[in-house]
């Protein structure tokens, strides 16, 4: 299970239902209209969960400089820098709901 639909389930069973698609179905069919707070809910957890991901990403690869001269030590930017798009939480092409 990808972590969107994983939030999108958890938000569901908040709101009472067993699953999203449950909770999309009573929804849609019963009120004919799609709740855009709990779309924009979802969104919001859905991009904290790629930052949180992306800045554990970040530090594992995370590499230090030392400086000789002053003894000093500096996080080496680049090594946390990644145009990787790889992510786990990236939506699944084809995915309904």
């Amino acid at each position: 299970m990808n972590k969107l639909q994983e939030i999108k389930d958890n938000w569901a069973k908040e709101q009472g239902y067993d699953n999203w698609d449950n909770y999309y179905n009573d929804r849609y069919f019963g009120l004919s209209y799609t709740d855009e707070y709990a779309l924009n809910e979802i969104a919001r957890r859905y991009a904290k969960a790629v930052a949180d991901d992306a800045l554990k990403r970040a530090a594992e690869r995370a590499t230090v400089k030392q400086y000789q001269h002053d003894h000093g030590f500096e996080v080496d930017k680049q090594s946390i820098l990644s145009t990787e798009i790889n992510l786990d939480l990236a939506i699944e092409e084809g995915s309904e709901g």
